[in-house]
């Protein structure tokens, strides 16, 4: 008997240790949901100026900047996101022919929305395209979403947990019918750690590497730390080999427009401009915002006390049912024959062999600029061109020939192929042979095959991997 109640003591103290090993984990800091309140979906687009139809542009997201406790009126988001505004006539009315052969009149108009339904136009105060970030002024302050205070990481922050947050998806939602109402809820968030701090070769831009997902319309959205700061602009994405980096550029770029245009804003430690007050030189409140008054018990660690308490009750009850049984004389019982055949002399078929994986369809990009990275691909098609918040293969600004949204491929299941379609590019969607696709026809394409976009040095192969 005494022996039994040691083993049930050392099993008590086994389980208590393995409760309070869950606890920290319960406890840790998590993502803080109000900095959705902070965020919103960015368009930089063209719209007829007669029927208001939307013909090209750019979309991301964008984070609200300035004091805290006021309303904001500045944002932060991508330079790409709002390139088509920049480009074409920052709100001018210009002349463009379709590809249908009709001349229509458009305006670039940049369009901050804080829902589906509901949206303010901005202009912009200053921009980078190096640097790839943009400075955005409502035309009044708004009471629909809060500043964001912003935070500088340093060396001693690789490998704390970051969040990024934004609008993932946001072409596909705005082209097609979807549930998603671009709310402050609706924001979405993926998760990891800061993997190390860079500057950019050849631009001397500071950037930071993480394995936290940027998803496409992520571009422009916030990525913070564990205290709801934010520390970098959610950018661009590499995948090479089916290894994905992300990066985001680092929020000193942004500081410093900001400081340089004297507009306010707020870090941990309060107001962070000795000369606030915007560009039309309005004097602002600096005084420090008082401290955050301390919360009680975090949901966090009560959830992790709740945890731990009902896995050491539970291991207890189960101890003691296992020591109660061994303590029976009674004898184990015998095995059982195996079932006889069934009816008509037939047996039991022999379990199936576990399906094999099938390959991987994939694309592989041969240009340069990729480095023969490659993208996986399924029956959701997969876009290619230079919009970085909607393709999933990137080319760089001012790469000859290729559209913003150029093409897309699918992977026909059915008949194992890839189906290739121009979405109406400017110059050009090829076969290796020279035959250009006809826009919107979708077109299949072997695994092993090629095509290129616009230029022969845009050459994308289909794979099986």
């Amino acid at each position: 008997m005494k022996k039994r109640m040691k083993k049930l003591v050392a099993a008590i103290v086994l389980t208590i240790i393995m409760a309070v090993g869950i606890l920290p984990i319960k406890s840790s800091a998590a993502f803080d949901t109000g900095v959705r309140d902070g965020v919103c979906v960015v368009l930089g687009i063209l719209v007829d100026a007669e029927t208001g139809v939307i013909y090209d542009g750019g979309q991301g997201s964008g984070f609200f900047i300035g004091d805290p406790g006021s309303n904001p009126e500045y944002l932060i988001t991508n330079h790409h996101v709002i390139d088509t505004y920049l480009t074409y006539g920052k709100g001018e009315k210009w002349q463009a022919e379709l590809t249908d052969g009709r001349t229509v009149y458009v305006r670039a108009s940049i369009r901050v929305y804080f829902s589906s339904v509901e949206y303010v136009e901005a202009r912009v105060i200053d921009s980078d395209d190096i640097a790839d970030v943009a400075v955005l002024r409502l035309s009044a302050p708004t009471d629909q979403r809060k500043a964001l205070p912003l935070h500088e990481v340093s060396d001693s922050e690789i490998g704390s947990s970051v969040y990024c947050v934004g609008y993932p998806g946001v072409a596909e939602n705005f082209y097609i019918e979807s549930n998603s109402k671009w709310n402050k809820e609706d924001a979405s968030v993926t998760s990891g750690t800061v993997s190390r701090l860079i500057t950019l070769k050849g631009t001397a831009v500071k950037a930071i590497q993480t394995d936290a997902q940027i998803n496409h319309g992520n571009s422009g959205g916030p990525m913070v730390n564990d205290n709801a700061e934010v520390i970098g602009i959610n950018s661009w994405g590499v995948n090479v080999d089916g290894e994905a980096e992300n990066y985001a550029v680092d929020i000193s770029e942004v500081t410093a427009m900001l400081n340089r245009n004297n507009i306010s804003y707020s870090t941990s430690g309060g107001n962070n401009n000795s000369n606030p007050g915007g560009e039309d030189g309005t004097e602002t409140d600096t005084t420090t915002p008082p401290a955050p008054e301390k919360k009680g018990m975090s949901t966090g660690l009560l959830i992790g006390i709740i945890l731990g308490a009902l896995v050491l009750i539970a291991g207890v009850v189960v101890l003691i049912i296992v020591l109660s049984k061994k303590g029976s004389s009674a004898p184990a019982p015998a095995p059982q024959p195996a079932p006889a055949p069934m009816g008509g002399g037939a047996t039991m078929a022999a379990p199936r062999p576990a399906p094999q994986p099938s390959k991987r369809p994939m694309l592989r990009s041969l240009s340069t600029q990729h480095g023969g990275s490659t993208f996986p691909v399924g029956n959701t098609p997969v876009m290619i061109g230079r919009d970085a918040s909607s393709c999933a293969i990137v080319f760089r600004e001012g790469t000859a020939g290729v559209s913003g949204r150029h093409c897309q491929v699918a992977f026909d299941a059915a008949s194992n192929s890839f189906v290739v379609t121009d979405l109406r590019s400017s110059y050009g969607t090829f076969l290796m042979n020279g035959t250009r696709l006809p826009a919107n026809a979708p077109y299949k394409l072997q695994p092993g095959d090629s095509f290129y976009v616009g230029d022969k040095q845009n050459v994308i192969r289909t794979e099986l991997g």
